[in-house]
């Protein structure tokens, strides 16, 4: 091995370069393989040819010319050590044929020109063999090639240094970033990418084909319209920036690789995401350009953290791919949440649900919602935008007390605390226009300024207590089941229909009046039918059937007996009864309006029936002469029948 040091301008395969015989012979008088080029200062070597050496070093000037240089080893650490000037595109490949050894340094940075193409093929010894550092900030014009072995911005336990290329990052070997900033003009896609508090920026896409390993809180951008994707491995406490404009095919984040991750997807046009399941921590939707493109899910998400939708829209497809987010759901104003599939529903979990002015969610049409937790504002669900209720449920298990916001827009509600001492409050007048189911817990107002209209079926089971407070509660139906409890208001408790079982009220656990009324209005929506009531006690009471024809029949619920604390009013419709021979005690006063009827026929009755208060009539009062005793602390008889 010899040293070769150019000592006046000319090509780096003439031996006149060197002061030696033109044009000579490789070894003799210009370097051959196992041989150092030295480009002398003063001097200017031209890489006429592709050209092999053992090692390279500029303190002149090389004119690259577009061919390349490789270097196969070094008697020092450095196989390219440039002190000098670079003109022209020079290309450089470092191997490790000639020599291995441990430590090798990347010198590129002379006094001005870069590399324009670097690769690597580091295929020869150890793992300490086939590694390559930088010492100072280093700019390469075009493509860094990883064929083999690592390139590492650290050298030697030294500082993370800075790294900018001018094109793409291929091969199958392996970029170690650490701490340092990496500007990438084109693609990054070697086979591996390791990364610790650093930030690397890609122009295209940000996609190694084997691993992407993440140990710190680094970032990592493809910006624009680029894409990330491979397989992705980040520390369980670590909390690194990712950032794309779209999610590639290869995308690929199992479950507990996702530490604790934010990934902004800046998408820019609409488009289908990996058709795998994807465990992201936090995953932020932020459209750009046209603001409404839509991410179409083909594989389930999983957020450990929280789920935000910026503006844009998620849509779970038309097989309705699972959702599943520990923490906060957040729909901001211009943002959407489409989880209506077309052809059959996912089932959805949430730690809370935030749906702010102008953000949208489609609920699912067959589905359910399970809120989990809560956010941050105290509410497990908090509508102020639009959720389009569909077909699904929407269930609360959070294991607190919170407050739900959930204004007319939702179809089939379950309280379901995972304590059954917690306490849901209604934060403003709700409408569920299906069913409500309290499981667990207690669902109350959180003002008496908030009413509650149910307009299907209202069912208190297990542990469960629905609390009226003192607001204005309307149900389509109630049925309180053995352990359950309904808290009546101290105002109206209007039903408006029945359940299945024919029952408009049916108490088979606690009903508490707080002397209020319960009112029977088949009236007002113009329903035709008999009806059911089974309970043992209610204060005030009023019959309003959709005609005088329609009975309401009572029975009792224990006992034999079913008394009203205050007044029975029968506006329209009759007093029936279930069981014959029950006793009807009144302790207010019954009033008969105009198409009213205590009773349906002079046999109607055995039981004993009290009034202590007045019986005034408008309507038809039947007595009962089938046994039975009637009593009344007055009667008052103003234009109605005794009969």
């Amino acid at each position: 091995m010899a040293t070769f040091t150019s000592t006046t301008d000319g090509n780096i395969n003439d031996g006149a370069t060197y002061g030696n015989t033109s044009p000579g012979s490789a070894g003799t008088d210009f370097p051959d393989t196992v041989d150092i080029c030295v480009v002398g200062g003063g001097t200017t070597v031209t890489l006429n040819t592709d050209f092999e050496v053992r090692a390279l070093k500029i303190t002149g000037t090389m004119a690259g010319g577009g061919n390349t240089i490789t270097v196969n080893g070094a008697t020092s650490n450095k196989p390219f050590d440039n002190d000098g000037t670079i003109t022209g595109d020079l290309n450089v490949t470092i191997t490790n044929t000639g020599i291995q050894q441990d430590g090798l340094l990347l010198d590129a940075m002379g006094t001005s020109g870069n590399i324009n193409n670097l690769t690597l093929n580091l295929a020869n010894g150890t793992t300490a063999n086939k590694t390559v550092g930088i010492a100072s900030s280093t700019t390469l014009d075009n493509t860094l090639t990883i064929t083999s072995g690592t390139f590492n911005t650290v050298f030697d336990g030294g500082a993370s240094q800075g790294l900018s290329v001018g094109g793409h990052i291929f091969g199958n070997g392996t970029f170690v970033a650490n701490d340092s900033t990496v500007t990438v003009a084109g693609q990054c896609a070697p086979a591996n990418v390791e990364l610790t508090a650093g930030s690397i920026t890609s122009n295209d896409d940000f996609r190694p084909t084997t691993k992407t390993t993440i140990d710190g809180n680094g970032s990592i951008t493809a910006a624009g319209t680029s894409q990330m994707g491979g397989l992705f491995d980040i520390g369980a406490s670590n909390t690194p920036t990712l950032q794309s404009g779209r999610l590639h095919s290869s995308l690929d984040i199992p479950s507990g690789n996702q530490g604790q991750s934010t990934f902004n997807l800046a998408l820019n046009e609409n488009q289908t995401g990996p058709s795998r399941h994807l465990f992201f921590y936090n995953l932020t939707l932020d459209s750009e350009g046209t603001e409404n493109n839509t991410l179409t899910m083909a594989g389930a998400i999983t957020c450990t953290g929280n789920l935000t939708i910026t503006d844009g829209k998620i849509d779970t497809g038309s097989t309705g791919r699972a959702i599943t987010v520990t923490g906060d759901v957040s729909v901001a104003s211009g943002g959407a949440l489409d989880l209506d599939a077309a052809s059959s529903d996912a089932n959805y979990s949430f730690g809370s649900l935030t749906i702010a002015s102008s953000g949208t969610v489609e609920a699912p049409s067959h589905g359910t919602i399970t809120i989990t937790g809560e956010a941050g504002t105290g509410y497990a669900v908090e509508v102020s935008g639009t959720y389009t209720p569909n077909g699904g449920t929407l269930k609360i298990t959070t294991d607190a007390n919170t407050f739900v916001k959930i204004l007319d827009d939702v179809n089939h509600l379950i309280i379901e605390a995972a304590t059954a001492t917690r306490v849901y409050e209604w934060v403003n007048n709700t409408t569920i226009q299906g069913n409500l189911t309290v499981n667990a817990g207690r669902f109350a107002h959180y003002s008496p300024n908030f009413s509650l209209d149910v307009q299907g079926d209202c069912t208190v089971n297990n542990t469960g207590i629905l609390d009226g407070g003192s607001g204005s509660i309307e149900l389509g139906s109630l049925t309180i089941a053995s352990g359950g409890e309904y808290r009546a208001t101290t105002g109206t408790t209007t039903i408006t229909d029945e359940s299945s079982g024919g029952y408009a009220l049916e108490n088979q656990g606690t009903f508490t009046h707080n002397n209020g009324k319960v009112l029977i209005d088949f009236d007002t929506p113009n329903k035709n039918d008999n009806t059911e009531i089974k309970c043992n006690e209610f204060y005030d009471f009023e019959i309003k059937m959709n005609g005088a024809s329609y009975s309401t029949m009572f029975r009792d619920l224990s006992g034999d007996t079913v008394t009203f604390l205050g007044d029975l009013t029968i506006t329209k419709g009759k007093f029936d009864d279930n069981v014959n021979s029950d006793t009807y005690i009144i302790h207010g006063n019954t009033i008969l309006e105009s198409e009213g009827s205590f009773g349906t026929a002079t046999n109607w009755h055995t039981g004993n029936i009290t009034h202590h208060g007045l019986v005034v009539i408008k309507g038809n009062y039947y007595r009962s002469n089938a046994g039975g005793t009637v009593k009344m602390g007055g009667i008052r008889n103003i234009g109605g029948s005794v009969l």
